[in-house]
């Protein structure tokens, strides 16, 4: 009775880790993770199919085997994410980047505006030099998990990088309607 109980604790504790798994995926991912989530099927379908329950060690080992794998599998979901909110926040950071520097309440005589201009130009060409470096590399660093993965997950990878460049496209015309908006403002400031 004890042992039942305590099997079926452990036996949980897998459902539970596999359910977390699922839990944090939405139907997209759960295609992008499709082969992650295969080799778990496998692994803990081994164990209600295969085993003798009746057999000692049998269940701590399946049970071990199991939360190893749930625990990178959800390793990796977690990876996934986090590095999908940074490259988020970096979308926002180009978002809010003004490509126009204009002071309050100051009237800029031509050749002071174009310096001006030039070196804030400059500096923000840097900056998105920068956030375009670090999101390249977070995406290199992203697709390892997928990079030897069967086409189907690789179209699904191929859908996640799009989506990711519809956030850039959709990141740079903000800062340029901003930008414009801010400009124009100014110049209609400065005119009254």
């Amino acid at each position: 009775s004890d042992v039942c109980s305590s099997d079926l604790e452990n036996v949980m504790l897998v459902v539970t880790d596999y359910n977390q798994i699922l839990d944090h995926l939405n139907g997209e991912e759960q295609l992008l993770f499709r082969e992650q989530l295969r080799r778990l099927d496998r692994r803990v379908n081994a164990g209600l199919n295969r085993f003798t329950w009746a057999s000692k060690g049998v269940t701590d080992v399946f049970v071990k085997d199991c939360r190893k794998h749930c625990n990178e599998a959800n390793r990796l979901v977690t990876l996934f994410h986090h590095n999908k909110a940074l490259l988020a926040k970096m979308c926002r950071q180009v978002a809010s980047t003004p490509l126009v520097s204009l002071k309050k309440k100051q009237v800029y005589p031509q050749d002071l505006f174009e310096s001006e201009q030039k070196n804030h130009h400059e500096m923000v060409r840097g900056k998105l030099k920068q956030v375009h470096v670090s999101m390249r590399d977070l995406m290199r660093t992203t697709h390892e998990t997928f990079r030897s993965e069967v086409d189907e997950v690789q179209r699904e990878w191929a859908a996640f990088v799009a989506s990711i460049d519809r956030g850039v496209e959709d990141a740079l015309r903000t800062t340029v309607k901003r930008s414009e908006e801010r400009r124009v403002g100014k110049e209609c400031r400065s005119r009254w």
